[in-house]
């Protein structure tokens, strides 16, 4: 039958509450946490909060590949200490400082063009090629040089070293080494010499036709002449490869502060037993010639057919190697000036007629001309002058306008030099003018002016 006027007042005592009811719930949470709450699906916890009651007194590994988009606003309190070794991939806090200048050989100011790339043959020794970086050996005309397009993904170009006359057998006293060197002024903050020295870190990207061993060494002369050296492997064939080694700073060497060589970089490519039969250094310590090139054995001159390429060079202060400094086409123009620049130059690379002007200036007498001139630059010291010398009005010879030209054979010296500006000389041949005649003077096919400060 229905219960159609059933009153409430039955129920009294037995009435369901909220406040009963929440208790009875909470009662059967906690009697059943550990077995009904290890699969709550995460997405369930969409607001709210949890009692630390609730919780157990240690929870479980949680993964931190779970841990995303987390508001910050609900992190509270103070956090454990985090190990280090667990911060990975963190983004770097500034720009690594490049000692090396060059280090893309985006730069060639010496080179004959051809296509585009900077040549050079037969090499000699101490001979600079793309900027700031020469050759050493004890060789004639064994090798060649270039500014090459082939680079790793990131840069544009590479030094390419290619061998023109082959040795197979190297001699003990042997060898042939790319060098860079670095000016002890920019080197100052890595504190040499003090407890505080800095560790220093080296890369670079190579590739070869010649695989095998290949030795690396930075030499410190000031004072003590001190060098550290490491082996490194081209595994690969035609396989650009990037290296990296680090080394512990030097407390007790003190590179000096001055415009002088503070480290010099030799990247060795043969070497006989009076440089490669000692041991590696991974500190500073005295030089010793056998030690410099410890465990190379490769030897890039033993066919005409090898080649060796390297790009990227970066040496950095600090413990680890990190991503290659770019600099502006125009920074690294600039730095590199500081060593080496050309002041006039017939024609160029990227195009242009076949004279260049140095100015205008007046005869002194009747056949020289003394030329002011201002660098664009400071140079490291009072630079020398570098000028083609040809002979009449042929290659490589300039000439002065004066209504009609006058060629002379080349610039005969500075005069009152110093890094900021000096005075050009002609060598006595520049005549057909009069004393104060006002005259330009300017390149004919082939010549070159420059200036250089190399270290």
């Amino acid at each position: 039958m229905a219960l159609t006027k059933l009153s409430t007042d039955g129920f009294k005592d037995d009435s369901v509450t909220d406040a009963k009811l929440a208790n009875a719930i909470n009662s059967a949470v906690a009697a059943n946490t550990a077995k009904d709450l290890t699969a709550l699906s995460a997405s369930n916890l969409t607001s709210g909060t949890i009692p630390d009651a609730r919780l157990p007194a240690t929870l479980p590994a949680i993964s931190g590949a779970n841990l995303t988009n987390v508001p910050a606003a609900n992190i509270t309190g103070t956090l454990p200490a985090i190990s280090g070794a667990n911060l990975t991939n963190l983004p770097a806090s500034g720009t690594a400082t490049n000692f090396v200048v060059n280090g893309a050989m985006n730069l060639s100011q010496r080179g004959q063009y051809d296509g585009g790339q900077a040549t050079y043959e037969d090499v000699a020794n101490n001979e600079i090629t793309l900027d700031r970086f020469g050759l050493i050996h004890p060789y004639s005309t064994n090798f060649d040089v270039s500014q090459s397009n082939n680079a790793p993904h990131g840069f544009a170009k590479s030094y390419r070293l290619d061998i023109n006359t082959a040795d197979t057998s190297i001699g003990s006293g042997q060898y042939v080494a790319i060098r860079h060197r670095i000016e002890g002024q920019n080197l100052q903050s890595l504190a040499f010499g003090t407890s505080s020295a800095k560790s220093i870190s080296l890369s670079f990207y190579v590739r070869s036709n010649v695989t095998g061993t290949y030795a690396v060494n930075i030499q410190q002369t000031d004072n003590s002449s001190k060098h550290v050296s490491a082996t490194y492997t081209i595994s690969s064939a035609d396989t650009w490869e990037k290296k990296t080694f680090t080394f512990a700073g030097d407390t007790s060497g003190v590179i000096n502060n001055d415009t002088g060589t503070g480290l010099t970089i030799l990247w060795w490519l043969a070497a006989g037993s009076v440089y490669n039969s000692g041991t590696s250094r991974s500190t500073f310590t005295a030089h010793a010639d056998a030690d410099a090139a410890a465990g190379h054995t490769a030897n890039i001159l033993h066919s005409t057919s090898n080649n060796f390429h390297i790009t990227g060079i970066q040496l950095e202060a600090g413990d680890s190697c990190t991503d290659f400094q770019h600099k502006l086409i125009s920074q690294e123009l600039a730095e590199c000036m500081r060593y080496y620049q050309i002041v006039i130059m017939s024609g160029h690379p990227n195009g242009g007629g076949q004279t260049g002007g140095l100015g205008g200036t007046m005869y002194s007498n009747g056949s020289s001309i003394y030329c002011p001139y201002r660098f664009p630059v400071e140079m490291r010291a009072e630079p020398t002058v570098n000028s083609t010398n040809g002979t009449g009005s042929g290659s490589g010879t300039f000439r002065t306008r004066l209504g009609n030209n006058h060629s002379f054979n080349n610039f005969s010296g500075f005069n009152d030099g110093n890094p900021q500006s000096g005075t050009f000389i002609t060598n006595g041949n520049a005549g057909g003018g009069n004393v104060g005649d006002y005259v330009w003077i300017e390149t004919n096919s082939g010549a070159k002016l420059a200036l250089n400060a190399e270290l």
